[in-house]
């Protein structure tokens, strides 16, 4: 009886060991490339500049199939800024 307790404490040991090397690695790999795109840095809002968005619609009959969206050299959607603007 004794060896199987035992033998499950060094189970449960290996288990939780490797989840927290799986994490640590995790945690590694997502500093060097991280997926996820964050507009909020500290107390300021980066918005994407010159960025375009090609979404491609198979589920809505009522949208276009491909729908296109564009950010401008300001982050915002629309026209770029005019050159005489102050």
């Amino acid at each position: 009886m004794r060896e199987k307790i035992n033998k499950i404490f060094k189970n449960l040991i290996a288990l939780f060991f490797g989840l927290f090397i799986a994490f640590i690695i995790g945690e590694i790999i997502l500093r060097i490339y991280n997926p996820f795109e964050f507009r909020v840095k500290g107390d300021k809002i980066i918005l994407p500049c010159n960025k375009k968005y090609i979404i491609k619609n198979s589920t809505s009959s009522k949208l276009d199939t491909l729908i296109t969206h564009t950010k401008n050299s300001l982050g915002f959607r629309g026209e770029e800024k005019p050159a005489d603007y102050d």
